[in-house]
Protein backbone atom coordinates (compact mmCIF):
# COMPACT_ATOMS: atom_id res chain seq x y z
CA UNK A 1 0.00 0.00 0.00
CA UNK A 2 1.01 3.80 -1.00
CA UNK A 3 2.09 5.98 1.71
CA UNK A 4 -0.21 8.73 1.10
CA UNK A 5 1.63 10.69 3.48
CA UNK A 6 4.56 10.72 1.47
CA UNK A 7 3.34 11.22 -1.52
CA UNK A 8 2.10 14.73 -0.47
CA UNK A 9 4.53 15.41 1.28
CA UNK A 10 6.46 15.02 -1.97
CA UNK A 11 4.13 16.91 -3.72
CA UNK A 12 4.09 19.68 -1.97
CA UNK A 13 7.65 19.93 -1.70
CA UNK A 14 8.08 19.46 -5.53
CA UNK A 15 5.25 22.54 -5.76
CA UNK A 16 7.22 25.05 -3.42
CA UNK A 17 9.98 24.02 -5.80
CA UNK A 18 9.02 24.88 -9.09
CA UNK A 19 7.09 28.18 -7.71
CA UNK A 20 10.47 29.41 -6.00
CA UNK A 21 12.16 28.66 -10.11
CA UNK A 22 9.52 30.61 -11.38
CA UNK A 23 9.95 33.63 -9.31
CA UNK A 24 13.74 33.62 -10.25
CA UNK A 25 13.38 33.07 -13.55
CA UNK A 26 10.42 36.03 -13.86
CA UNK A 27 13.35 38.21 -11.53
CA UNK A 28 16.02 36.94 -13.66
CA UNK A 29 13.59 38.12 -17.05
CA UNK A 30 12.67 41.33 -15.69
CA UNK A 31 16.32 42.01 -14.79
CA UNK A 32 17.47 40.94 -18.08
CA UNK A 33 15.20 43.16 -19.44
CA UNK A 34 16.25 46.36 -17.77
CA UNK A 35 19.79 45.56 -18.51
CA UNK A 36 19.41 46.08 -22.09
CA UNK A 37 16.90 48.68 -21.75
CA UNK A 38 19.75 50.61 -19.51
CA UNK A 39 22.43 50.89 -22.29
CA UNK A 40 20.20 53.39 -23.39
CA UNK A 41 20.33 55.05 -20.00
CA UNK A 42 24.21 54.58 -19.74
CA UNK A 43 24.36 56.37 -23.10
CA UNK A 44 22.34 59.37 -21.85
CA UNK A 45 24.25 59.21 -18.73
CA UNK A 46 27.50 59.50 -20.15
CA UNK A 47 26.22 62.18 -22.80
CA UNK A 48 25.05 64.25 -20.13
CA UNK A 49 28.73 63.49 -18.11
CA UNK A 50 30.48 64.85 -21.68
CA UNK A 51 28.10 67.99 -21.98
CA UNK A 52 28.95 68.79 -18.63
CA UNK A 53 32.51 68.65 -18.54
CA UNK A 54 32.30 70.64 -21.83
CA UNK A 55 30.42 73.29 -20.12
CA UNK A 56 33.01 73.37 -16.97
CA UNK A 57 35.27 73.73 -19.64
CA UNK A 58 33.54 76.50 -21.61
CA UNK A 59 33.13 78.25 -18.55
CA UNK A 60 36.35 78.34 -17.48
CA UNK A 61 37.40 79.43 -20.75
CA UNK A 62 34.91 81.91 -20.64
CA UNK A 63 36.39 83.63 -17.53
CA UNK A 64 39.74 83.40 -18.55
CA UNK A 65 38.47 85.36 -21.69
CA UNK A 66 36.50 88.06 -19.50
CA UNK A 67 39.63 88.26 -16.76
CA UNK A 68 42.11 88.86 -19.75
CA UNK A 69 39.82 91.40 -21.80
CA UNK A 70 38.94 93.47 -17.93
CA UNK A 71 42.38 93.12 -18.11
CA UNK A 72 43.18 94.48 -21.20
CA UNK A 73 40.74 97.34 -20.83
CA UNK A 74 41.99 98.30 -17.44
CA UNK A 75 45.04 98.89 -19.22
CA UNK A 76 43.76 101.06 -22.08
CA UNK A 77 42.12 103.55 -19.26
CA UNK A 78 45.14 103.49 -18.52
CA UNK A 79 46.80 104.47 -21.35
CA UNK A 80 44.04 106.60 -22.20
CA UNK A 81 45.09 108.60 -18.45
CA UNK A 82 48.33 108.68 -20.05
CA UNK A 83 47.29 110.08 -23.91
CA UNK A 84 45.55 112.69 -22.29
CA UNK A 85 48.33 113.47 -19.91
CA UNK A 86 50.38 113.84 -23.25
CA UNK A 87 47.76 116.02 -24.80
CA UNK A 88 47.57 118.11 -21.78
CA UNK A 89 51.52 118.65 -22.01
CA UNK A 90 51.79 119.04 -25.81
CA UNK A 91 49.12 121.88 -25.42
CA UNK A 92 51.26 123.57 -22.56
CA UNK A 93 54.20 123.26 -24.57
CA UNK A 94 52.60 124.81 -27.26
CA UNK A 95 51.79 127.70 -25.64
CA UNK A 96 55.53 128.21 -24.31
CA UNK A 97 56.42 127.78 -27.94
CA UNK A 98 54.15 130.74 -29.11
CA UNK A 99 55.06 132.55 -26.23
CA UNK A 100 58.74 131.89 -26.75
CA UNK A 101 58.38 132.96 -30.45
CA UNK A 102 56.82 136.08 -29.61
CA UNK A 103 59.06 137.19 -27.26
CA UNK A 104 61.89 136.35 -29.88
CA UNK A 105 60.02 138.78 -32.17
CA UNK A 106 60.30 141.28 -29.66
CA UNK A 107 63.35 140.81 -28.78
CA UNK A 108 64.41 141.19 -33.06
CA UNK A 109 62.38 144.66 -32.43
CA UNK A 110 64.61 145.54 -29.83
CA UNK A 111 67.92 144.34 -31.41
CA UNK A 112 66.79 146.23 -34.55
CA UNK A 113 65.75 149.85 -32.48
CA UNK A 114 69.22 148.94 -30.27
CA UNK A 115 70.70 148.66 -33.43
CA UNK A 116 69.25 151.95 -34.80
CA UNK A 117 70.56 153.93 -31.92
CA UNK A 118 74.00 152.95 -32.24
CA UNK A 119 73.95 153.29 -36.01
CA UNK A 120 72.81 157.15 -34.94
CA UNK A 121 75.30 157.37 -31.94
CA UNK A 122 78.24 156.07 -34.13
CA UNK A 123 76.71 158.50 -37.21
CA UNK A 124 76.71 161.39 -34.41
CA UNK A 125 80.22 160.62 -33.45
CA UNK A 126 81.62 160.46 -36.95
CA UNK A 127 80.55 163.45 -37.72
CA UNK A 128 81.89 165.10 -34.67
CA UNK A 129 85.14 163.28 -35.24
CA UNK A 130 85.11 164.74 -39.14
CA UNK A 131 84.40 167.78 -37.82
CA UNK A 132 86.97 168.01 -35.49
CA UNK A 133 89.45 166.64 -37.67
CA UNK A 134 88.24 169.00 -41.04
CA UNK A 135 88.80 172.08 -38.53
CA UNK A 136 91.14 170.91 -36.12
CA UNK A 137 91.00 170.89 -32.29
CA UNK A 138 90.70 175.44 -32.84
CA UNK A 139 87.29 175.36 -31.12
CA UNK A 140 88.80 172.98 -28.20
CA UNK A 141 91.60 175.22 -27.71
CA UNK A 142 89.80 178.34 -27.96
CA UNK A 143 87.33 177.13 -25.34
CA UNK A 144 90.68 176.45 -23.09
CA UNK A 145 92.63 179.51 -24.04
CA UNK A 146 89.58 181.88 -23.25
CA UNK A 147 89.30 180.65 -19.65
CA UNK A 148 90.03 183.58 -17.28
CA UNK A 149 91.25 182.25 -14.72
CA UNK A 150 92.34 178.68 -13.69
CA UNK A 151 89.13 177.48 -12.34
CA UNK A 152 87.54 178.40 -15.54
CA UNK A 153 90.67 176.58 -17.24
CA UNK A 154 90.39 173.74 -15.74
CA UNK A 155 86.60 173.35 -15.70
CA UNK A 156 87.00 174.06 -19.67
CA UNK A 157 89.16 171.46 -19.96
CA UNK A 158 87.39 168.90 -18.01
CA UNK A 159 84.44 170.09 -20.42
CA UNK A 160 86.24 168.86 -23.28
CA UNK A 161 86.54 165.63 -21.79
CA UNK A 162 83.39 164.80 -20.74
CA UNK A 163 82.15 165.32 -24.61
CA UNK A 164 85.02 162.98 -25.47
CA UNK A 165 84.03 161.01 -22.49
CA UNK A 166 80.18 161.08 -23.27
CA UNK A 167 80.19 159.85 -26.92
CA UNK A 168 82.52 157.22 -26.22
CA UNK A 169 79.75 155.76 -23.49
CA UNK A 170 76.82 156.46 -24.93
CA UNK A 171 78.46 154.29 -28.15
CA UNK A 172 79.14 151.88 -25.52
CA UNK A 173 76.08 151.71 -23.99
CA UNK A 174 74.08 151.32 -27.15
CA UNK A 175 76.54 148.44 -27.87
CA UNK A 176 75.92 147.21 -24.56
CA UNK A 177 72.01 147.36 -24.85
CA UNK A 178 72.30 145.39 -28.28
CA UNK A 179 74.23 142.61 -27.52
CA UNK A 180 72.40 142.23 -24.09
CA UNK A 181 69.23 141.67 -26.22
CA UNK A 182 71.05 139.61 -29.01
CA UNK A 183 71.94 137.16 -26.10
CA UNK A 184 68.34 137.25 -25.13
CA UNK A 185 67.58 136.54 -28.47
CA UNK A 186 69.76 133.69 -28.75
CA UNK A 187 68.58 132.67 -25.64
CA UNK A 188 65.01 132.43 -26.37
CA UNK A 189 66.22 130.94 -29.83
CA UNK A 190 67.79 127.53 -28.13
CA UNK A 191 64.28 128.05 -25.61
CA UNK A 192 62.94 127.82 -28.68
CA UNK A 193 64.54 124.81 -29.79
CA UNK A 194 64.16 122.70 -26.61
CA UNK A 195 60.66 123.30 -26.41
CA UNK A 196 59.78 122.54 -30.50
CA UNK A 197 62.29 118.90 -29.17
CA UNK A 198 60.31 118.62 -26.50
CA UNK A 199 56.84 119.35 -28.10
CA UNK A 200 58.10 116.61 -30.84
CA UNK A 201 59.24 114.25 -28.63
CA UNK A 202 55.94 114.10 -26.67
CA UNK A 203 54.23 114.16 -29.60
CA UNK A 204 55.38 111.06 -31.17
CA UNK A 205 55.11 109.70 -27.51
CA UNK A 206 51.36 110.39 -27.62
CA UNK A 207 51.34 108.88 -31.46
CA UNK A 208 52.80 106.00 -29.63
CA UNK A 209 51.02 105.45 -26.96
CA UNK A 210 47.41 105.83 -29.18
CA UNK A 211 49.07 103.41 -31.77
CA UNK A 212 49.15 101.12 -28.65
CA UNK A 213 45.31 101.91 -27.79
CA UNK A 214 44.31 101.08 -31.14
CA UNK A 215 46.10 98.28 -30.74
CA UNK A 216 44.53 97.06 -27.48
CA UNK A 217 41.49 98.30 -28.53
CA UNK A 218 41.72 95.77 -32.19
CA UNK A 219 42.84 92.91 -28.94
CA UNK A 220 39.69 94.03 -26.95
CA UNK A 221 37.44 93.57 -30.19
CA UNK A 222 38.81 90.18 -31.13
CA UNK A 223 38.14 89.09 -26.89
CA UNK A 224 34.98 90.10 -27.39
CA UNK A 225 34.23 88.25 -30.71
CA UNK A 226 35.79 85.18 -29.23
CA UNK A 227 33.60 85.63 -25.82
CA UNK A 228 30.56 85.80 -27.91
CA UNK A 229 31.61 82.66 -29.80
CA UNK A 230 32.35 80.48 -26.22
CA UNK A 231 29.33 82.40 -25.27
CA UNK A 232 26.85 80.32 -28.09
CA UNK A 233 28.99 77.38 -27.60
CA UNK A 234 28.41 77.53 -24.21
CA UNK A 235 24.64 77.87 -24.78
CA UNK A 236 24.55 75.53 -27.10
CA UNK A 237 25.92 72.75 -24.52
CA UNK A 238 23.37 73.95 -21.85
CA UNK A 239 20.86 73.55 -24.43
CA UNK A 240 22.10 70.11 -25.51
CA UNK A 241 22.63 69.03 -22.06
CA UNK A 242 19.20 70.25 -21.07
CA UNK A 243 17.48 68.33 -24.48
CA UNK A 244 19.83 65.10 -22.91
CA UNK A 245 18.59 65.18 -19.62
CA UNK A 246 14.97 65.82 -20.55
CA UNK A 247 15.62 62.26 -22.61
CA UNK A 248 16.86 60.98 -19.60
CA UNK A 249 14.63 61.62 -17.74
CA UNK A 250 12.09 59.71 -20.26
CA UNK A 251 14.05 57.07 -20.25
CA UNK A 252 13.93 56.50 -16.94
CA UNK A 253 10.15 57.18 -16.81
CA UNK A 254 9.96 54.69 -19.19
CA UNK A 255 11.94 52.30 -17.38
CA UNK A 256 9.91 53.16 -14.27
CA UNK A 257 6.77 51.76 -15.81
CA UNK A 258 8.80 48.88 -17.60
CA UNK A 259 9.73 47.48 -14.07
CA UNK A 260 6.20 48.50 -13.10
CA UNK A 261 4.70 46.45 -15.89
CA UNK A 262 7.14 43.83 -15.21
CA UNK A 263 5.78 43.52 -11.91
CA UNK A 264 2.15 43.57 -12.45
CA UNK A 265 2.94 40.82 -15.42
CA UNK A 266 5.03 39.00 -13.06
CA UNK A 267 2.10 39.07 -10.53
CA UNK A 268 -0.28 38.04 -12.85
CA UNK A 269 1.91 35.29 -14.29
CA UNK A 270 1.99 34.51 -10.23
CA UNK A 271 -1.72 34.69 -9.88
CA UNK A 272 -2.72 32.70 -13.23
CA UNK A 273 -0.08 30.23 -11.78
CA UNK A 274 -1.83 30.19 -8.56
CA UNK A 275 -5.36 29.60 -9.51
CA UNK A 276 -3.70 27.16 -12.31
CA UNK A 277 -2.28 25.18 -9.20
CA UNK A 278 -5.68 25.71 -7.37
CA UNK A 279 -7.64 23.89 -9.85
CA UNK A 280 -5.19 21.41 -10.03
CA UNK A 281 -5.14 20.76 -6.66
CA UNK A 282 -9.45 20.81 -7.02
CA UNK A 283 -9.34 18.50 -9.53
CA UNK A 284 -7.00 16.35 -7.72
CA UNK A 285 -9.15 16.28 -4.77
CA UNK A 286 -12.19 15.87 -6.59
CA UNK A 287 -10.79 12.68 -8.33
CA UNK A 288 -8.95 11.39 -4.60
CA UNK A 289 -12.56 11.97 -2.63
CA UNK A 290 -14.33 10.59 -6.03
CA UNK A 291 -11.25 7.67 -5.66
CA UNK A 292 -12.42 7.44 -2.16
CA UNK A 293 -15.73 7.29 -2.22
CA UNK A 294 -15.40 3.94 -4.54
CA UNK A 295 -12.74 2.59 -1.96
CA UNK A 296 -15.39 3.65 0.77
CA UNK A 297 -18.66 1.79 -1.56
CA UNK A 298 -15.76 -1.53 -2.06
CA UNK A 299 -15.20 -1.14 1.69
CA UNK A 300 -18.70 -0.95 2.45
CA UNK A 301 -19.15 -3.89 0.69
CA UNK A 302 -17.10 -6.03 1.70
CA UNK A 303 -17.60 -4.90 5.65
CA UNK A 304 -21.27 -6.08 4.19
CA UNK A 305 -19.92 -9.48 3.60
CA UNK A 306 -17.18 -9.50 6.18
CA UNK A 307 -18.86 -8.21 8.68
CA UNK A 308 -18.12 -5.11 11.13
CA UNK A 309 -14.19 -6.25 11.61
CA UNK A 310 -13.03 -3.47 9.46
CA UNK A 311 -14.79 -0.65 10.39
CA UNK A 312 -12.44 0.78 12.87
CA UNK A 313 -9.41 0.40 10.51
CA UNK A 314 -10.96 2.47 7.95
CA UNK A 315 -12.66 5.54 10.53
CA UNK A 316 -8.65 5.35 11.69
CA UNK A 317 -7.31 5.86 7.72
CA UNK A 318 -10.13 8.97 7.58
CA UNK A 319 -8.46 10.22 10.58
CA UNK A 320 -5.32 10.16 9.83
CA UNK A 321 -6.18 11.47 6.54
CA UNK A 322 -7.91 14.60 7.91
CA UNK A 323 -4.65 15.05 10.07
CA UNK A 324 -2.45 15.52 6.82
CA UNK A 325 -4.67 17.64 4.89
CA UNK A 326 -4.97 19.58 8.53
CA UNK A 327 -1.04 19.91 8.27
CA UNK A 328 -1.06 20.59 4.84
CA UNK A 329 -3.21 23.56 5.04
CA UNK A 330 -0.96 25.05 7.50
CA UNK A 331 2.39 24.42 6.04
CA UNK A 332 0.69 26.19 2.65
CA UNK A 333 0.10 29.04 4.98
CA UNK A 334 3.19 29.47 6.44
CA UNK A 335 4.97 28.82 2.77
CA UNK A 336 2.85 31.98 1.39
CA UNK A 337 3.44 34.25 4.77
CA UNK A 338 5.90 37.21 4.15
CA UNK A 339 7.82 39.44 6.41
CA UNK A 340 7.42 43.21 5.90
CA UNK A 341 10.50 45.53 5.85
CA UNK A 342 10.99 48.51 7.48
CA UNK A 343 12.27 51.28 6.09
CA UNK A 344 15.57 52.89 7.32
CA UNK A 345 16.75 57.18 7.68
CA UNK A 346 18.66 57.64 5.01
CA UNK A 347 21.57 59.79 6.27
CA UNK A 348 22.74 58.33 9.79
CA UNK A 349 24.55 60.89 10.17
CA UNK A 350 22.38 63.54 10.75
CA UNK A 351 18.66 64.40 11.50
CA UNK A 352 18.28 67.54 10.78
CA UNK A 353 14.93 67.98 8.04
CA UNK A 354 15.40 71.23 6.66
CA UNK A 355 12.76 71.02 4.05
CA UNK A 356 8.94 68.66 4.70
CA UNK A 357 7.20 67.48 1.72
CA UNK A 358 4.84 69.48 -0.24
CA UNK A 359 4.68 73.00 -0.57
CA UNK A 360 7.00 75.66 0.07
CA UNK A 361 8.74 78.65 -1.30
CA UNK A 362 11.24 77.80 -3.52
CA UNK A 363 14.99 78.09 -1.59
CA UNK A 364 16.93 78.78 -4.72
CA UNK A 365 16.15 79.64 -8.56
CA UNK A 366 15.28 76.33 -10.39
CA UNK A 367 13.85 74.53 -7.63
CA UNK A 368 10.33 73.27 -7.21
CA UNK A 369 7.59 74.74 -5.37
CA UNK A 370 5.78 71.71 -4.42
CA UNK A 371 8.64 69.34 -2.73
CA UNK A 372 8.12 65.59 -3.33
CA UNK A 373 10.54 64.22 -0.70
CA UNK A 374 12.42 65.86 2.53
CA UNK A 375 15.48 67.13 2.72
CA UNK A 376 18.20 66.77 5.34
CA UNK A 377 20.96 68.89 6.15
CA UNK A 378 24.21 67.07 6.67
CA UNK A 379 27.95 67.95 6.14
CA UNK A 380 29.34 67.40 2.67
CA UNK A 381 30.38 63.89 2.33
CA UNK A 382 27.61 62.44 4.93
CA UNK A 383 26.64 58.90 4.47
CA UNK A 384 23.54 57.93 2.36
CA UNK A 385 22.49 54.13 2.68
CA UNK A 386 20.00 52.20 1.04
CA UNK A 387 16.58 52.51 2.95
CA UNK A 388 16.00 49.30 2.04
CA UNK A 389 16.97 46.37 -0.29
CA UNK A 390 16.79 46.75 -3.98
CA UNK A 391 18.02 47.25 -7.45
CA UNK A 392 19.98 50.22 -8.45
CA UNK A 393 17.91 50.90 -11.40
CA UNK A 394 19.76 54.41 -12.28
CA UNK A 395 22.85 56.99 -11.59
CA UNK A 396 22.97 60.06 -13.29
CA UNK A 397 23.33 63.60 -13.19
CA UNK A 398 20.76 66.12 -13.77
CA UNK A 399 20.80 70.00 -13.59
CA UNK A 400 18.56 70.05 -10.89
CA UNK A 401 18.76 66.76 -8.77
CA UNK A 402 22.75 67.16 -9.46
CA UNK A 403 24.46 63.61 -8.79
CA UNK A 404 21.55 61.22 -8.38
CA UNK A 405 20.34 57.41 -7.61
CA UNK A 406 17.50 55.50 -8.02
CA UNK A 407 17.24 52.65 -6.32
CA UNK A 408 14.04 49.69 -6.89
CA UNK A 409 12.73 47.98 -4.14
CA UNK A 410 9.78 45.74 -5.96
CA UNK A 411 6.34 45.97 -5.31
CA UNK A 412 6.26 49.43 -7.40
CA UNK A 413 8.50 51.00 -4.84
CA UNK A 414 11.60 53.52 -6.19
CA UNK A 415 13.54 55.52 -3.75
CA UNK A 416 15.61 58.68 -4.93
CA UNK A 417 18.60 60.43 -3.51
CA UNK A 418 19.94 63.77 -4.79
CA UNK A 419 22.71 66.35 -4.65
CA UNK A 420 25.34 63.60 -3.71
CA UNK A 421 28.94 64.72 -3.69
CA UNK A 422 29.56 61.27 -4.56
CA UNK A 423 27.84 58.30 -6.01
CA UNK A 424 29.29 54.90 -4.69
CA UNK A 425 27.35 52.17 -6.79
CA UNK A 426 26.62 51.39 -10.31
CA UNK A 427 23.73 51.05 -12.48
CA UNK A 428 22.16 47.57 -12.31
CA UNK A 429 23.80 46.76 -8.59
CA UNK A 430 22.02 45.14 -6.01
CA UNK A 431 21.76 47.14 -2.74
CA UNK A 432 21.27 45.76 0.67
CA UNK A 433 19.42 47.87 3.12
CA UNK A 434 21.53 49.87 5.12
CA UNK A 435 24.20 49.70 2.27
CA UNK A 436 26.35 53.22 1.47
CA UNK A 437 25.56 54.18 -1.82
CA UNK A 438 26.45 57.69 -1.81
CA UNK A 439 27.47 60.48 -0.05
CA UNK A 440 26.04 63.98 0.90
CA UNK A 441 26.87 67.25 -1.27
CA UNK A 442 25.55 70.06 -3.36
CA UNK A 443 25.38 69.58 -7.21
CA UNK A 444 22.63 70.48 -8.53
CA UNK A 445 19.87 73.33 -8.05
CA UNK A 446 20.95 73.75 -4.30
CA UNK A 447 21.89 76.08 -1.54
CA UNK A 448 24.09 73.79 0.49
CA UNK A 449 25.14 70.29 1.57
CA UNK A 450 22.10 68.15 2.01
CA UNK A 451 20.38 64.72 0.87
CA UNK A 452 16.74 65.30 -1.16
CA UNK A 453 15.32 62.00 -0.11
CA UNK A 454 12.01 60.87 -1.95
CA UNK A 455 9.67 57.67 -2.35
CA UNK A 456 7.31 56.84 -5.56
CA UNK A 457 5.21 53.86 -5.18
CA UNK A 458 3.26 53.11 -8.14
CA UNK A 459 3.96 56.10 -10.11
CA UNK A 460 3.18 58.18 -6.91
CA UNK A 461 5.19 60.18 -4.56
CA UNK A 462 4.66 59.77 -1.46
CA UNK A 463 5.58 62.11 2.30
CA UNK A 464 8.67 59.75 3.24
CA UNK A 465 7.98 60.68 6.93
CA UNK A 466 5.01 58.41 6.82
CA UNK A 467 7.53 56.16 6.02
CA UNK A 468 11.07 57.28 7.77
CA UNK A 469 11.48 58.59 10.71
CA UNK A 470 15.09 59.94 12.00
Amino acid sequence: MINKTKVKFGFKKMLITTTVLTLCCSFLLSYGGYHSKADDIKDSEEKISELEKKEEEAKKILAELEKEKGNIEKYVEKLDVQVSQLSQEINKLSKEISQCEKDIESTKIEIEKAQAEEDAQYEAMVKRIQYTYENGNDNYIEIILGSESLVELINNVEYVEKISEYDRNILKGYQKAKDKVIVKKAQLENQLTTLNDKQAQVKLEKETVEKLVGDKEKEILAYEKKISNNEAQLKEYVSLKQQEEENLERLLEEERQRILEEERKRKEEEERKRKEEEERKRKEEEEKKRQEEEEKKKQEQNANNSGDGNKEETDNDDKKEETDNKEENNDSSQSGSTVKEDYLWPCPDSSRITSVFGYRKPPTAGASSYHQGIDVGAPSGSRIVATKSGVVTSVYVSRASGNSVVVYHGDGVFTYYFHCSAILVESGQSVKQGEVIALVGSTGYSTGPHLDFRININGEYKDPLKYVSP
